[in-house]
């Protein structure tokens, strides 16, 4: 076996800015300051990460920055909190809101490719949101009712 066929691919590295704790299975949860493995980009959003421990899951790409080998990072001693403007659907202020509401889109979203059952969104859209589901995706009146991240609008009027 050749000295290049040995030698492991050498990957992208990336430092959390913030807490993450996931919602769903396949979100790989990571405290400030951990450095995560890029395995491959998604979605714009969404990227498939590896942790220290070998864990492999989905991270939100807000949530991280390239990775500095001149500054290493610090990790996180506090609990897990949130990036500030974090809106967590599972927050009881956000049970209070009446649905149907009005959201202002704050986040350019563009679904994937293969993936019929997501919204596409533009910075400053106006989404009428009908159901919030407990996994972080919103869905919104329209005549296909397609699904967004939570994250990407802010409900506004209430």
């Amino acid at each position: 076996m050749s000295e290049i066929s040995q030698r492991k691919a050498k990957r992208a590295k990336y430092v959390a800015k913030f807490d993450f704790t996931g919602k769903d299975p396949e979100d790989l949860p990571f405290k400030k300051g951990d450095v995560l493995e890029l395995i491959s980009k998604d979605e714009k959003e969404w990227w498939t990460c590896r942790n220290s421990h070998g864990d492999v899951g989905q991270i939100p790409v807000p949530y991280v920055t390239k990775f500095d080998p001149n500054n290493p990072p610090i990790p996180s001693q506090r609990p897990i909190s949130e990036p500030p403007g974090y809106i967590d659907p599972q927050k009881p202020s956000i049970k209070d809101i009446t649905l149907p509401a009005r959201a202002l889109v704050i986040q350019q979203r563009i679904p994937n490719l293969y993936d019929k059952t997501q919204l596409k969104l533009e910075k400053g859209d106006i989404v009428l949101v009908t159901k919030m589901n407990s996994n972080g995706q919103w869905e919104e009146k329209s005549m296909e009712e397609k699904g967004f991240p939570f994250y990407t609008c802010t409900i506004y009027g209430q």
